[in-house]
């Protein structure tokens, strides 16, 4: 039996054959079989930018561990319906370059736009104590389907053209950041890549994947206006 949680404290039981059957569906819906040669190419890139940021001998290779499955039981259909997160634990350490990148460029952006981007519950607190007639205001809420997978390499790219009109990036940063796109999914010892653009994927899981949503959802919704 598999326990499989996600956002709540809640647990639940599940056959192995269930859990593998819903596994293959929540990865066969989005992901195709890859190849070995791919997968090697991509590691010889990833080694080539740890030398030229003389961490070689420090940073792993890229990690295989097998993608799994959490139950969204706050969804309003469960237990009617079962959807599923689908988490992807293989890691390119290459994401911690890409994430240290992504939060200077975000650093920057909020010090130069002066927009709110909040990073932990303490600051969102403070603004809130702060703002006055709290009874005349509303709140938005998102509820998007799917984010991680939402954010395409379209509006990655958007993000990053509008960003160096305003700070610097280097070619080889923005390489190093859709390097870490070229990400793979592995599931019965076999490497898997996204059906639509194969060399880009913002897996849960990904060491930069946060940082990657925060910085495209934040230039479509807000700082694109």
């Amino acid at each position: 039996m598999y326990k499989c949680i996600d956002k709540t404290s809640n647990l639940y039981l599940m056959g192995v054959d269930d859990y593998k059957k819903k596994t293959v569906e929540n990865i066969t819906a989005d992901y195709r079989k890859s190849t070995a040669r791919k997968v090697d190419k991509v590691t010889v890139e990833a080694a080539r930018i740890a030398r030229s940021h003389d961490l070689d001998d420090r940073m792993d290779t890229p990690t295989e561990s097998e993608a799994f499955i959490t139950i969204k039981d706050h969804k309003s259909s469960f237990p009617g319906r079962v959807d599923c997160r689908l988490i992807n634990p293989a890691k390119n350490h290459v994401g911690k370059i890409s994430k240290h990148i992504l939060d200077r460029i975000n650093m920057n952006i909020r010090r130069i736009t002066g927009s709110n981007q909040w990073q932990s519950t303490s600051e969102v607190l403070d603004w809130f104590k702060n703002i006055s007639n709290k009874s005349e205001l509303s709140f938005f809420k998102f509820d998007i389907v799917s984010f991680y997978p939402s954010i395409s390499e379209d509006l990655l790219m958007s993000a990053l053209n509008w960003a160096e009109s305003l700070t610097n990036i280097s070619k080889e940063e923005i390489n190093t950041i859709l390097h870490c796109r070229r990400s793979f999914l592995y599931y019965g010892k076999e490497a898997w890549v996204k059906k639509v653009n194969s060399e880009f994927d913002v897996g849960m899981g990904g060491l930069d994947s946060a940082e990657v949503c925060l910085w495209a959802f934040s230039y479509s919704t807000v700082w694109s206006d």
